[in-house]
């Protein structure tokens, strides 16, 4: 019984902690790419750096503690994960509301179920399917009403931000199965070597760092362009610190908690 309160109160705290996370990530998140719209590889190394360095620090004790899970296991999994965060930050370069992005962030139950279906031959309840569907459909109508054209738009700049609108929309669908197949990959690591997601999250997060080394020209022009943004003062210690590196830091230290209490539910 004792076993069960504490489970119970871990879930608790987890949910809690993530919801608080992410309504304050998103803010954040939306402050700064309505200030720098083509940030988004920036945000996305420096959330990868961020784990990766608490994951060095407090779970592989600088790689003095042995991973269970072999690394070769890991490395279809570090790769899709990598090319979905890519992505789903990427995405807002192409006029892609955040509305319309976190919707789809939250529509994963329909791939999940059809990966569920065919790759894990799971058979669910017609309660679910039609739950799904109706999520779905809500999805679809959202989208729809994104990519109504403006009034004030001519038809030229219409049809470039629809030609980009298109982009940003393959790029959401690729994340959606993308993050749905992680969860398959992990599944199966799980039942092979058990759960470990603090280890899962750290490698996750590290392994996938030299990519970005494809990526310096563009990371070499945004970390300028942060520079250069006005100076603020930081609340409390009276730095003045330029508005973007800040807004770019609020956002960081949020999507810690959400990543970590995000990684626990899914492993209890």
């Amino acid at each position: 019984m004792a076993a069960a309160n504490f489970s119970y109160k871990k879930v608790a705290f987890c949910v809690t902690a993530a919801l608080i996370s992410c309504v304050l990530n998103v803010f954040f998140l939306e402050k700064l790419i309505s200030a720098e719209k083509n940030s988004s590889n920036l945000i996305t190394a420096s959330g990868f750096l961020l784990i990766a360095i608490d994951g060095l620090i407090f779970t592989s004790k600088f790689f003095t503690v042995k991973p269970i899970v072999p690394l070769r296991h890991n490395a279809l999994l570090v790769f899709i994960f990598f090319l979905s965060n890519l992505g789903n930050n990427l995405a807002f370069k192409y006029h892609i509301p955040m509305t319309l992005h976190m919707i789809f962030k939250s529509g994963s139950l329909m791939s999940s179920l059809l990966l569920g279906a065919l790759l894990l031959k799971r058979k669910y309840t017609i309660t679910k399917y039609v739950s799904v569907v109706t999520i779905t459909i809500g999805i679809i109508l959202c989208t729809y009403a994104s990519s109504e054209q403006a009034p004030s738009e001519t038809a030229a700049v219409t049809n470039i931000k629809y030609k980009e609108f298109i982009i940003g929309l393959s790029l959401l669908l690729f994340t959606l199965f993308a993050s749905s197949y992680m969860g398959v990959l992990q599944e199966r690591l799980a039942a092979r070597f058990g759960k470990h997601p603090r280890e899962s999250l750290f490698y996750n997060h590290a392994l996938p760092l030299p990519f970005f080394l494809f990526l310096h020209k563009d990371l070499a022009e945004q970390i300028s362009i942060f520079n250069s943004s006005e100076p603020m003062e930081v609340p409390l210690i009276g730095v003045m610190v330029p508005y973007l590196w800040l807004l770019l830091a609020c956002n960081a230290f949020f999507q810690y908690p959400l990543l970590i209490s995000f990684c626990l539910i899914r492993f209890l």
